[in-house]
């Protein structure tokens, strides 16, 4: 009886758990900052949140770590920055030259063995698991010489 008892309540205590997650799946979230690691179909980003929409279970105020899955339905522009002359000086990056191409994750992946890569990304919670993210866009951008 105690074991049923015991499973009946870690059946409900995950339902809970998962639908609290869940119920935000809707919304669309922002997040600005640097990819830290680049692994299958996923990126993770060390950042903070941007506007008013933030998931249940973060922080727009804190800088925190998430991993972000890119699906076939993910649109990727790279964004090349040329840094101007001379190096060292303070520069706009909005105010610079660029080059805007369509990418995919081996772009990324070529990108960030090479360089710091910044990114801001547009995404959703999976709707299959409300734990993980789908980008829906990502820009990153490179700065070059």
């Amino acid at each position: 009886m105690r074991k049923i008892l015991l499973v009946c309540g870690v059946v409900v205590v995950l339902a809970v758990v998962f639908f609290y997650f869940s119920s935000d799946s809707g919304e669309i979230y922002e997040f600005s900052g640097d990819i830290t690691r680049v692994e299958n179909n996923s990126i993770s980003v060390e950042g903070l949140f941007v506007g008013d929409t933030v998931p249940r279970g973060y922080s727009s105020l804190e800088q925190t770590e998430i991993s972000l899955n890119i699906t076939p339905d993910s649109t990727i522009k790279r964004v090349e920055i040329k840094i101007p002359e001379p190096i060292g000086e303070p520069f706009y990056p909005d105010e610079q030259p660029k080059k805007e191409t369509s990418a995919t994750i081996q772009n990324i992946e070529d990108d960030y063995a090479e360089h710091v890569i910044g990114v801001i990304a547009k995404f959703k919670r999976s709707s299959w698991n409300p734990f993980s993210f789908e980008i829906i866009d990502l820009e990153y951008r490179l700065l070059v010489r």
